[in-house]
């Protein structure tokens, strides 16, 4: 009898065991350990955001010319095409041969010849009176083979208070361009004298879409 009562109360302190365990509360999660100000968390690998990849480069983008013929402009986009990714020819308006300066036709000879004698007096020269043709009795104030200068006389004779004007005088052939982008890094200055371009001119490369 004395066994089984044992056999008995172990099993019934089995039981108490099992149904604490069972219904126990679960123990609360570790708190975060505080670390020190501007200290970083160390994270898993698995918690690091993937790698970000280096930008590439931009493109470069330049126009190189005028080329004076086009045997020449040909030359250089032969060997443009084996360096550039993309090429392509431009054509602008030709340049003024020269530029003018000048009086328009005054009423007559002698209101020619008056202004002409005051443009004299305020220290030009270089003044001729048109004597015949459609601008007869206007006053020439010289040629110029670039528009820099031609403004610079006109800007000083107007500065003087007379009104000179500023005409263009014939043209030559159109002028040939070549517009390409290159790779990154490409050394653009080296390649105008490889091509041999008078000027070189960086672009948008949106312009050559």
């Amino acid at each position: 009898m004395l066994i089984r009562a044992l056999i008995v109360l172990l099993a019934a302190l089995n039981l108490g065991v099992a149904a604490w365990w069972w219904l126990r509360a679960p123990p609360p999660a570790p708190a975060a350990a505080e670390l020190p100000a501007g200290v970083a968390r160390l994270k898993l690998l698995h918690e690091a955001p993937p790698p970000v990849a280096p930008a590439a480069p931009p493109p470069q983008c330049f126009r190189f010319g005028p080329f004076a013929s086009e045997p020449a402009l040909a030359q250089a986009r032969t060997l443009l095409e084996a360096r550039a990714r993309q090429v392509r020819v431009e054509t602008t308006e030709a340049a003024p041969a020269a530029w003018r300066v000048l009086l328009p036709p005054q009423a007559d000879a002698a209101a020619a010849q008056a202004l002409a004698g005051r443009i004299g007096a305020a220290g030009f020269d270089d003044v001729v009176v048109i004597a015949a043709g459609e601008e007869a009795n206007g006053i020439a104030l010289g040629r110029y083979g670039s528009e820099a200068a031609a403004r610079r006389r006109q800007q000083a004779l107007r500065a003087a208070g007379f009104d000179a004007q500023l005409l263009p005088v014939g043209g030559g052939e159109p002028r040939r361009w070549l517009a390409a982008q290159l790779p990154p890094g490409s050394d653009a200055a080296r390649l105008r004298g490889e091509l041999r371009a008078l000027e070189l001119h960086a672009l948008d490369c949106a312009t050559l879409r």
